[in-house]
């Protein structure tokens, strides 16, 4: 067990100085946070779709779960206050941001 955890902790150590030499700070000590999971949500209609004008919100959390189908990754995010679905399509994402994505470590 004492290997695996080595290991774990080994590849986390790795993640986080590639990041930094991409210039992205892994546990920055501020964040601008523009809503919370649950004022986000709350901007979707009551009955659960997108409105037609896209607003765009930033969050502050943690990533809960990660999943990638293909082309497409699903992350939920939680805070304080509740957790939202953040859908990533690769086509949106450049190089940088795709090697992000895929560092990102529940």
């Amino acid at each position: 067990m004492s290997s695996r955890i080595n290991s774990i902790t080994k590849q986390r150590l790795t993640t986080i100085t590639e990041l930094r030499q991409n210039g992205v700070e892994p546990y920055p000590n501020r964040c601008q946070r523009s809503h919370t999971a649950t004022e986000a949500m709350a901007l979707l209609k009551e009955d659960g779709t997108i409105p037609p004008a896209p607003v765009e919100v930033t969050v502050c959390g943690r990533v809960t779960a990660k999943r990638k189908m293909g082309k497409i990754s699903f992350l939920d995010i939680k805070d304080g206050t509740g957790k939202i679905q953040v859908f990533c399509r690769r086509s949106n994402f450049n190089e940088l941001q795709q090697g992000l994505l895929k560092a990102l470590d529940i």
